[in-house]
Formats: structure tokens, sequence, C-alpha cells
């Protein structure tokens, strides 16, 4: 038998799944067996989860409206907020260079 996806063994010779142990948080896997936590896909920059055991992409959160992160792999909300004087209305960014310059008039 194999791990389940968002689980991994680095055991050899493992008789049950209690050798299975969940990917970490900031991880997710759909894949089947894995044999290390580094096999284990890390979330895009711009999104986290929390979560231990993740199967799916779609586990991994997005930053806010005006947030960014260029990290991959985040545990936590690190997401850091677009500049002064520039704005996002736009979920997930991976740059601050996607915020958007206020416009004239206004701040």
């Amino acid at each position: 038998q194999n791990c389940a996806a968002g689980k991994f063994s680095l055991s050899l010779a493992a008789v049950d799944s209690s050798s299975c142990q969940n990917c970490g948080a900031g991880t997710f896997s759909t894949v089947l067996g894995l044999s290390s936590d580094s096999r284990c896909t890390a979330c895009d920059a711009g999104t986290y989860t929390t979560s231990l055991g993740s199967t799916s992409q779609t586990s991994c959160s997005s930053c806010g409206a005006g947030k960014y992160s260029s990290a991959l792999g985040l545990s936590v909300s690190t997401c850091l907020n677009c500049a002064a004087g520039t704005y996002s209305t736009v979920l997930g960014l991976p740059s601050n260079l996607q915020c958007m310059a206020c416009g004239a008039g206004s701040y």
C-alpha cells in the first residue's frame, strides 16, 4: 500500500500506514506514496497554508487584496502590504511589483 496523498514515509519495509507522516504546513501533495517530505509541493508565491497533510493546491490560501508575498511554501500568512502610494485589488500577488500606483488626487 502507498501512503495517501498529502502524506509521505521515510520508512523502509513499513507494514502499515502508521509510518506515513503529513506533508508540512506550506505544502501539499496530490501524489500517492511519497518517500520524503521534500517531495511535497510548496504553495506558490502569494499563497500559504497552515494545514498539515494538504492534498491539493486549493488548500493554499491567497494573500488578500493589497498584500503580496514572494516566498514559496509559507506556513503562515506573512503577506506584506503594498507600499505606501500603491494598491491592488488582486488576491495572491507574488510580487510588490504588481501593486499599482495610486492615481492623481488619491492616496
